[in-house]
């Protein structure tokens, strides 16, 4: 496993790109429907990709998609402080 820092959250977290046995792992869990594209730190040209396979997960329901009204992990967060 690879991670390429690409960007630092206002936390001090690190933003990354993950690489496994040849896959980017970012994508394949928002293709499956398992992540959202966070489009503040997503300014890497795999974006529009990331974004489109977003789009085909919504529409196909695929992973949270299932939900009729998936929260944002950002929007959660914000809830609860």
């Amino acid at each position: 496993m690879d991670i390429e820092p690409v960007d630092i959250d206002r936390y001090g977290r690190t933003v990354g790109i993950v690489r496994a046995v040849g896959a980017v792992i970012n994508g394949e869990m928002v293709k499956n429907g398992y992540a959202w594209v966070y489009e503040q730190y997503c300014r890497r040209v795999e974006c529009r990709d990331w974004k489109a396979e977003q789009a085909q997960a919504v529409k196909t329901r695929w992973g949270l998609w299932q939900d009729p009204a998936p929260t944002p992990p950002w929007e959660w967060r914000k809830r609860k402080r």
